[in-house]
């Protein structure tokens, strides 16, 4: 009996699927060796042979021995088509595990427990938007007033980013904001200040009365302290997949680096 084992290394970086084999080594017994030659080139010896392949991939394959050299070329060339058709077979193992794997997201786990729903009358339309409505898009929820000074004209101008940068993908997310300030937040504002971000296609800002908003800043654990000129309130961008539940927390400083990102991996989800 032959036994020949082949090392494949895959180079990392571009090209890495052609692999190439690097080392070969056989050992044979000297009665294999003696049956190959005495037949001829006839005989059917078995050269088994142990295939690794990084990751670890094994495999076991036996070929006929022709001669002692043209079973080695014969062994050589069955080694490199085999080890072809492992390395195409990891590949295809490599993005059936990526297709499956869990969508790696920044922010605050919420361990995707379904978002609270809630119905509210959109300022730009003035139709009534139900969030759970809403399902087989990922939403990015936050909470917004017009006449916010600092962080929610930043969320806005980061949610109109991301727009832009998901490209064909923009179209399934949709991006809500819910107003904090029922006094302020009118139709007008509303739409002031959506224009003003460029904010038009899959967004809703939703307004309503105090009585309509309050049970909806509840249960996102938003609080709102109005001042004479200001609102105090939560920082807080809640990331919701296709089935309807929240993934994680964001908040402005985590934007231009990881919504994006984490709409993308939703979107793959």
């Amino acid at each position: 009996t032959i036994i020949a084992t082949t090392i494949v290394r895959l180079p990392r970086g571009k090209g890495w699927r052609k692999a190439m084999a690097t080392m070969v080594s056989a050992a044979a017994t000297a009665t294999a060796l003696a049956n190959a030659k005495m037949k001829g080139g006839t005989s059917f010896t078995p050269i088994f042979i142990a295939a690794q392949v990084d990751p670890q991939i094994k495999a076991t394959l036996t070929y006929p021995a022709m001669t002692r050299s043209g079973g080695m070329r014969g062994m050589m060339t069955h080694i490199v088509i085999s080890m072809r058709r492992v390395v195409r077979c990891v590949w295809l193992v490599t993005l059936v595990l990526g297709a499956c794997a869990p969508a790696t997201l920044a922010g605050t786990d919420l361990g995707a427990t379904n978002a609270p729903d809630f119905t509210l009358t959109d300022g730009l339309s003035g139709r009534a938007i139900t969030l759970s409505a809403q399902r087989g898009q990922v939403v990015a929820l936050t909470f917004l007033y017009t006449n916010c000074p600092d962080v929610c004209p930043l969320t806005a101008t980061r949610f109109r980013s991301a727009q832009t940068e998901l490209q064909a993908e923009a179209g399934r997310v949709t991006f809500i904001a819910v107003s904090v300030d029922p006094d302020r937040d009118t139709p007008q504002a509303v739409q002031t200040f959506s224009a003003a971000h460029g904010l038009a296609s899959n967004w809703f800002y939703l307004v309503g009365g105090r009585a309509q908003l309050s049970p909806v800043w509840a249960s996102y654990g938003i609080g709102v302290q109005a001042g004479s000129t200001t609102v105090t309130h939560n920082d807080a961008v809640y990331l919701i997949d296709k089935s309807g539940r929240e993934r994680v927390l964001l908040h402005s400083e985590d934007l231009a680096t990881d919504l994006t990102n984490d709409l993308r991996a939703l979107l793959k989800t």
